[in-house]
């Protein structure tokens, strides 16, 4: 974040990919040559009372990425539906109506939890 608030200020772009020979006191180095303070702490005031906040704030620009899969395509719950003939497990996918399988480690987390009774629902 304080290489961006470089790159911003300088109108430059910058690069702090891993194994890159940049570190933080050439960034620092640079944002001081630009006249801010070298760890990007910013001084601010109260809204109400004009004075000076006694802390030490870093303000700088961050880049967020809106991700492509989302909660409303990806959710899925199951109520009852089809079943394996051999395992009686709900079937697989949820395309095919299908559920979590519970395996043999979940059920043992559920009997020492004091569970036992949920091992029962259907």
């Amino acid at each position: 974040c304080l290489l961006s608030k470089v790159s911003a200020i300088a109108g430059t772009e910058g690069d702090a990919t891993p194994f890159t020979d940049v570190t933080v006191e050439d960034v620092s180095r640079s944002l001081q040559s630009l006249g801010y303070q070298p760890r990007g702490w910013e001084m601010m005031h109260n809204g109400h009372t004009g004075r000076p906040l006694e802390a030490q704030i870093f303000l700088g620009p961050t880049y967020y990425q809106r991700l492509k899969h989302m909660v409303d395509d990806k959710i899925h719950s199951r109520a009852g539906g089809p079943l394996t003939l051999l395992t009686r497990q709900p079937v697989e996918g949820r395309s095919r109506g299908g559920g979590g399988r519970f395996g043999e480690m979940e059920r043992d987390c559920m009997i020492a939890h004091g569970a036992a009774q949920f091992l029962k629902e259907r």
